[in-house]
């Protein structure tokens, strides 16, 4: 008999707990933060000059808490949204949004109703967009999109309130430019961050389906080991005891089944996988249970030998229990009428895996009665 089992063969990848853990929608919103960060702090430069001289006329009270609430934010948005936690980030863009809400409400409190020339122009308008998409990925989609059809339009009106002479078709012109512009990015957040969620539901059912079948065939490896350690072990042994067999042989037999079981059922089997040396020596082990009169012989070639390869531990056991009742055969049926039989092992190990070869000289088997026995399975 013989068997063979692939030397290089490697346990079943497992997916990593890491790997769970990496969020698409996690990635997708720490991008939008840092271009809100990117963003605010760009339009702070860009607006620099405006926010000075409209600070110069404003109430203190409403520039302070205004401009850190916008910018502020936006800096920190900046710096920290690969760093900081998604629920600091979250609570950022909130104040982010909620402070320039805050701050366009508050702001004809703290205009002291000086005559402006039509070019004047607050803050606020230029960066009403960025609140918009700020909104549309701390809040919920549908205050998103409240957020889009109510900020924009009063952004513009605020600043129609402040000129001297305000035009109403330039005032019409000035929406429409403004809410496409928080329309797009607004869109944008929101469709990237369902995309997001869109991809961790498909790969989490993915990971449950994968599991689920893991599981199944975990059960059924199980089950299957079950079943060969009953035929194999416990029937065996009650046959070879029903025959009369040879007793030294029978009680090593019996002894190896009860602790089988025993660890079976306490499940201290271990699922490592076996270093070529361990499973060459845990083969060894199989036979010298079965008899110590069996001589085995081992060949392994030098790259293997102390190698880190490593052998699957269901793939060693099953070759184990195929070399365990190869040998139980062959005591079983080599010398039914109790002659003196030959019997040895062979294990070779080389690249191209590892093979088995249980061998006696006793009487064999009926290779017509082997036909017919297949014949009648078929």
């Amino acid at each position: 008999m013989s068997a063979t089992a692939p030397a290089e063969a490697q346990p079943t990848a497992t997916v990593s707990s890491d790997v769970l853990r990496t969020s698409s929608f996690e990635r997708v919103f720490r991008i939008f933060a840092l271009l809100v960060g990117f963003a605010g702090v760009s339009l702070g430069f860009l607006n620099q000059a405006r926010i000075i001289n409209e600070s110069a006329f404003m109430a203190a009270w409403w520039s302070v808490p205004a401009v850190i609430s916008v910018f502020a934010t936006s800096a920190i948005l900046l710096v920290g949204s690969h760093l900081l936690p998604i629920s600091v980030l979250r609570v950022l863009l909130r104040i982010h949004s909620v402070g320039f809400v805050v701050a366009l409400v508050t702001w004809p409190l703290a205009f002291p109703g000086v005559a402006l020339d039509t070019h004047f122009a607050s803050w606020l308008w230029s960066v009403n967009a960025l609140a918009a998409m700020a909104a549309a990925v701390a809040w919920p989609a549908r205050v998103a999109l409240t957020y889009l059809a109510v900020v924009p339009m009063s952004s513009v009106f605020l600043n129609a309130y402040a000129v001297t002479t305000p035009h109403w078709g330039t005032i019409i012109e000035d929406i429409a430019m403004a809410t496409t512009a928080a329309t797009v990015y607004v869109s944008m957040a929101l469709i990237s961050l369902q995309t997001g969620r869109s991809l961790d539901n498909t790969r989490w059912h993915a990971y449950s389906r994968a599991a689920n079948t893991a599981a199944a065939i975990a059960r059924n490896q199980e089950r299957e080991r079950i079943d060969g350690l009953i035929h194999d072990g416990v029937i065996s042994t009650l046959l070879n005891a029903s025959r009369g067999g040879d007793t030294h042989v029978l009680a090593r037999q019996a002894r190896k089944t009860i602790d089988q079981l025993h660890l079976m059922r306490i499940g201290l089997e271990s699922s490592e996988p076996f270093p070529v040396d361990d499973a060459i020596a845990f083969l060894r082990s199989t036979a010298v249970d079965i008899s110590e009169d069996i001589p085995v012989v081992v060949s392994c070639a030098p790259k293997q030998q102390g190698s880190n390869s490593l052998i699957p531990a269901t793939v060693v056991r099953a070759l184990s229990a195929g070399l365990a009742e190869a040998l139980r055969n062959s005591f079983r049926h080599a010398a039914p009428n109790g002659e003196r039989v030959q019997r040895s092992v062979t294990i070779t190990v080389d690249s191209r895996g590892c093979t088995i070869v249980v061998s006696d000289n006793g009487v064999g088997f009926s290779l017509k009665m082997c036909q017919k026995i297949d014949s009648g399975w078929r």
